[in-house]
C-alpha cells in the first residue's frame, strides 16, 4: 500500500485494534484530516473559541496544519456548526481520493448527516 497509512479509527470510534473489519490503509491526508477532529486544546465544542475582546465566538478549522478562520458567531454552537460544515466539505473531497469504500462512506457521513440536529441543555438558574 504505497503512501497509505493504517488507520483504525475511522472505522469503529474508540477501539483500539487492528483487524481487516476495524482498520483501513487510507492516505495520509486523510489520516492527519481525522486526527486533527479528535484533539481539542480547550473545553468549548470542536472548532469554537471564545474570543474575550470582540465577546463572540470564533470558529477556525486545522487542514493538514493549515488554519482556516471561518468566522466569529455570537453562540458557541454556531461556531461549532460553521467548523462542522466545512469539515464534511473537506471531507467530502477527501473522500475521493480513498479506494476503500468503507472509508468513503465514513468521510461522507462522518461530520455531517442529512437532518443536521443539535441538542444542548441549559441550567436554569434557581
Amino acid at each position: 500500500m504505497g503512501g497509505k497509512q493504517l488507520d483504525k479509527d475511522i472505522l469503529v470510534k474508540g477501539l483500539n485494534l487492528y483487524s481487516p473489519d476495524t482498520a483501513a490503509f487510507v492516505t495520509k491526508q486523510t489520516n492527519t484530516f481525522v486526527n486533527e477532529s479528535t484533539y481539542n486544546k480547550t473545553h468549548y465544542l470542536p472548532g469554537a473559541q471564545w474570543i474575550e475582546h470582540r465577546g463572540k465566538f470564533r470558529s477556525a478549522i486545522s487542514d493538514l496544519g493549515k488554519i482556516t478562520f471561518l468566522g466569529y458567531y455570537m453562540t458557541e454552537i454556531e461556531a461549532h456548526l460553521a467548523w462542522k460544515k466545512e469539515k464534511h466539505r473537506i471531507a467530502l473531497q477527501l473522500a475521493e481520493l480513498e479506494s476503500d469504500p468503507r472509508i468513503q462512506h465514513e468521510l461522507r457521513t462522518m461530520w455531517w448527516h442529512e437532518k443536521q440536529t443539535e441538542t444542548i441543555e441549559f441550567e436554569e438558574d434557581e
